[in-house]
């Protein structure tokens, strides 16, 4: 499981990435190493204010 938080609050959670597109294309865009489709890996795609 992958929670973010700020300030103590969760922003965000994810458990299981269910090989979605985005996630497959920004890892491959940024050059990281690829999740394979039926990993139980956590990963989020988020775009934050600086």
């Amino acid at each position: 499981m992958l929670t973010i938080y700020q300030d103590g609050e969760a922003l965000a959670t994810n458990e299981g990435w269910a090989n979605f597109a985005e996630i497959t294309t920004a890892a491959t865009q940024a050059g990281a190493f690829a999740l394979t489709a039926d990993s139980r890996d956590a990963a989020m795609l988020r775009c934050w204010s600086p």
